[in-house]
C-alpha cells in the first residue's frame, strides 16, 4: 500500500539510497477500476498519476526529514 511505502521512505537512510521503484502501488487499484467499467481510460491514466505523484510527494518529503547517515568504510 502507498501509505506503508511513504512511511518507509524515510528508513532509508544511507545515502546510496537514490530513489525508488513502484509498480503495483501505482496501476493496481486504478487497473482494478478500468476493468470493472467504473473508470475510463483518462480516469485510469488520471488515477495512475496521482498514485505516482503521491509516492514522489512522500520520498521528497522523506528526504528533507532524513539526516544521512555515515557510511561505513569497508577495509
Amino acid at each position: 500500500p502507498r501509505v506503508e511505502l511513504v512511511a518507509g521512505f524515510a528508513q532509508a537512510r544511507v545515502p546510496l539510497v537514490k530513489g525508488f521503484m513502484v509498480g503495483r502501488s501505482v496501476w493496481s487499484g486504478p487497473s482494478r477500476a478500468w476493468l470493472r467499467g467504473e473508470l475510463n481510460d483518462a480516469g485510469f491514466k488520471a488515477a495512475a498519476a496521482a498514485n505516482f505523484r503521491c509516492l514522489v510527494e512522500g520520498w521528497q518529503a522523506s528526504r528533507r526529514m532524513v539526516a544521512p547517515v555515515q557510511e561505513e568504510v569497508l577495509s
